[in-house]
């Protein structure tokens, strides 16, 4: 044993380089106890890998800085949730047309970096198409409404002008009447010619 042991001292001062390194602890004594050792090391590094940081590796949004926010001197994960944007809907008057509303949508749509996935990016597309093919077939119903509105309000303006027109005739005719009735009314009031009596002659004669 003690052969084994000054064989080993020897061979530890040969394979030494030229400085010395003192280890606390105790040493292994086989190779495979210094792979237990790493292992179990490596393993207990991946399982705190909260506040692990890489040299040069910078992130990839300003998102991602503000969700590392140390607390106690310790980082903690901060999951973000990508929300789906608002439908905003700005309604401005056609000048045009008093009836007609115009809606103009407002998508704001913000990639949050890693954390918008693929499926997400789709149904924001979906629900894009979706709205404009809904607002475009809501106003493409209204303008239709709105130009046959138009057109029956011309045939009502153009008929009540024609109600009026022929009123005022009938007024003028009915003036025209009273004149008439009354020249005849004058005539027959008029005492100024005698009455002159005219006999019929007698079947005998």
């Amino acid at each position: 044993c003690e052969s084994l042991t000054h064989r080993r001292t020897q061979y530890r001062k040969m394979i030494s380089p030229s400085y010395k390194t003192v280890i606390q602890g105790e040493a292994s004594e086989t190779d495979s106890e210094e792979e237990i050792n790493c292992s179990a090391s490596s393993q207990a590094a991946f399982e705190n890998p909260a506040g692990l940081q890489v040299a040069g590796e910078a992130s990839e949004t300003d998102e991602e800085d503000e969700a590392r926010i140390p607390t106690g001197g310790k980082a903690k994960a901060k999951w973000i949730t990508p929300d789906l944007p608002p439908l905003i809907v700005y309604r401005d008057e056609d000048s045009e047309s008093p009836t007609a509303v115009e809606e103009k949508p407002a998508l704001h749509i913000k990639h949050r970096g890693r954390y918008s996935t693929l499926l997400q990016q789709k149904l924001v597309e979906s629900n894009t198409r979706l709205y404009y093919d809904i607002h475009n077939t809501i106003k493409q119903v209204y303008q239709t409404a709105i130009k046959e509105i138009g057109a029956i309000t011309g045939q009502l303006s153009n008929s009540q002008n024609g109600i009026i027109n022929a009123s005022h005739n009938i007024r003028l005719v009915l003036d025209d009447l009273r004149t008439v009735a009354d020249k005849i009314d004058i005539i027959n009031s008029c005492s100024l010619l005698p009455d002159i009596p005219i006999e019929v002659p007698s079947a005998h004669t």
